[in-house]
């Protein structure tokens, strides 16, 4: 939804005009080739992972135009289903995770995510005991961002070693 600054809803066609243009070349599964910088067609069926860019451009009583860039993804990993991640113990230095620490389902039918259908982004409160966030992103046929908690929990004393 386009809005204007006092928030009215903007009328495609009416208040403005949207032009939809290829950032890099694709193929469309035709088998037709498109450029990047192409305008796309409404038909234009475009494959997962095309990056598409936006223009609007104001009429009548609009004016100057606006562009944005989005990815065509398969589905929205913000949605995806997170298997617990098993506890960290504390170490005192941050705790990261490695990609077979997260087991992710988007569709039930389809089993678990790949490691490279996803990519870790960020970590926040993960060097004390409690619960510590990591965010993902979905790369390839996978969009969105998700966060994700998991456990950092006191040492065992059955690690401790005795001294003599």
């Amino acid at each position: 939804v386009i809005s204007d600054v006092s928030g009215k809803a903007l009328k495609a066609g009416t208040d403005y005009d949207c032009e939809y243009t290829l950032e890099e070349p694709i193929t469309l599964p035709d088998g037709s080739q498109k450029l990047a910088g192409e305008v796309l067609e409404e038909t234009d069926m475009v494959p997962a992972g095309a990056v598409i860019r936006a223009t609007v451009q104001g009429k009548d009583a609009y004016e100057g135009s606006t562009s944005i860039l989005y990815r065509v993804y398969v589905a929205d990993i913000s949605k995806a289903k997170v298997e617990p991640i098993v506890s960290k113990p504390y170490t005192g230095k941050a705790i990261t995770l490695t990609k077979s620490d997260i087991v992710m389902t988007v569709d039930k039918n389809a089993g678990p995510l790949d490691v490279s259908d996803y990519e870790i982004v960020s970590y926040s409160k993960n060097i004390n005991r409690g619960t510590a966030k990591v965010k993902i992103k979905g790369v390839g046929n996978y969009g969105g961002t998700k966060e994700i908690t998991f456990k950092i929990i006191d040492k065992s004393v059955a690690d401790a070693m005795w001294k003599k």
